[in-house]
């Protein structure tokens, strides 16, 4: 997800995080709930890595130990896998004589 992220005191940093976490779906509302977030990576590419590095741990301190998300914007979100490989068929009609 893209977050921006102002420290107390400091100036506001435009950023990028990956979670992952155990989900929980309801359809018919069409929202997941998100139990055990694990942050998986933080990128701040206008930082420094001492800077980076206290950004992911302030981040982290934001982290619930659950919420909740639109399934529309959980699945645009989801990596895509590449489509498996297609099969050649021969679709010509059959002579008729």
């Amino acid at each position: 997800m893209a977050i921006s992220l102002t420290p107390k005191g400091g100036k506001t940093v435009l950023g990028v995080v990956e979670m992952k976490g155990d989900t929980n779906i309801d359809n018919v509302a069409k929202v997941a709930t998100i139990t055990n977030p694990q942050v998986t990576g933080t990128y701040f590419p206008s930082l420094d890595n001492a800077t980076k590095e206290k950004m992911d741990q302030l981040f982290k301190t934001f982290v619930p130990s659950t919420f909740s998300i639109s399934l529309h914007n959980l699945i645009a979100s989801t990596p895509k896998k590449d489509p498996p490989a297609g099969v050649q068929l021969n679709n010509d009609p059959p002579n008729i004589l």
